[in-house]
């Protein structure tokens, strides 16, 4: 009888265990470079969908701000993991701090910038002694990047920081804004201005475009703990693949990380952020590719407005190998056809 009890008790045991497996699951971190938003729904999807725990991760998501540098806490060793544009890991190592890019998350630029028609804003020769606003700290490579490579030249642009918010741009305080497509934008449309309104104007119309958002670590955690860089890049592509069919849902899962978010809102970050993801070598080699000609582009932008003194062995500043690793289902993208109508109609287009 005592054999029988003892039996059961295991199996009981045993059972609660599997149940809750947080105790055999790994703590680490990732540092988003922003609130937490539409933005980032591929690793919010993760969290909450259970991906991570699946490979045996516990994930915490820590919010970003304008005071907060991912570079430096991913560095520092307070996050293992974070989110990082190419042009950031390259100013990095030109700074000699040792980040890797492990997967891209955006494969294009989420940055544009706004003038008004109504002023004299039509052609990008109009913003010739503008006052443009950036945000610095690396916001203003790109911009910057595209006044030269449009024959403007920089130098001959007026560059303001830019507050986080469109105030300044609806008070005629700033000619030119900078925009995010998935949140500063819609910000700007909903406020009254239609498409008509405006000229938007996006680097990539002048081979200036220099790509958002990928993940990165450290050169110590790719030699010390694979293992889990392997895990990270696989959970997180996942969370990218599913929230990319289902745009509705994934917004709703932002909202239980930042309950103080408007839905609208953020189905309109997640829609466009999914657009930037599912894009150019996605389409053709998987999610989460990265692409050494997008290296080029950034590095080249940071030289030519003299952001880092000389070029980096970009073949160290990423690498595919975690990429290559990854299982090839959750990099696939198939019926785009119905997700591009679905976009289409969430955002009005």
């Amino acid at each position: 009888m005592c054999r029988i009890i003892k039996i059961v008790l295991t199996i009981s045991l045993l059972m609660i265990m599997l149940a809750n497996q947080s105790w055999a699951l790994e703590k680490v971190k990732v540092q988003l470079v922003w609130v937490k938003q539409g933005e980032f729904h591929g690793i919010l999807n993760a969290a909450d969908k259970g991906f991570y725990a699946e490979e045996g991760l516990d994930v915490e998501v820590i919010a970003g701000g304008p005071d907060i540098k991912t570079q430096m806490v991913v560095a520092a060793g307070a996050a293992e993991f974070g989110t990082l544009a190419p042009a950031g890991v390259i100013a990095a190592r030109s700074n000699e701090v040792p980040l890797v890019a492990v997967m891209q998350e955006h494969q294009d630029s989420y940055l544009a910038y706004v003038g008004k028609k109504a002023r004299g804003y039509n052609t990008i020769q109009d913003i010739k002694g503008a006052t443009f606003g950036v945000w610095f700290g690396g916001g203003e490579f790109e911009a910057q990047l595209m006044a030269n490579m449009s024959g403007v030249g920089k130098d001959n642009v007026k560059w303001v920081a830019q507050k986080f918010s469109m105030i300044e741009f609806y008070e005629d305080k700033l000619d030119v804004a900078s925009v995010t497509l998935h949140n500063e934008l819609h910000v700007l449309l909903g406020a009254g201005y239609s498409r008509d309104d405006i000229t938007i104007y996006r680097a990539s119309e002048y081979g200036a475009a220099m790509i958002s958002d990928g993940i990165v670590t450290t050169e110590k955690m790719i030699r010390e703990r694979p293992d889990i860089v392997q895990k990270f890049v696989n959970a997180t592509i996942r969370g990218w693949q599913w929230g990319i069919y289902n745009g509705e849902e994934a917004a709703k899962i932002v909202l239980k990380f930042n309950p103080g978010l408007e839905y609208q809102k953020q189905l309109y970050q997640v829609e466009e952020t999914s657009k930037l993801v599912a894009s150019r070598k996605a389409l053709t080699e998987g999610l989460g590719y990265m692409d050494m000609k997008d290296w080029e582009v950034s590095q080249e932008g940071l030289l030519a407005i003299k952001a880092i003194d000389g070029p980096i062995d970009l073949s160290k500043a990423f690498t595919l190998k975690f990429w290559n690793n990854s299982p090839k289902k959750y990099r696939k993208l198939e019926n785009m056809d119905k997700v591009r109508k679905r976009w289409a109609k969430n955002l009005g287009e």
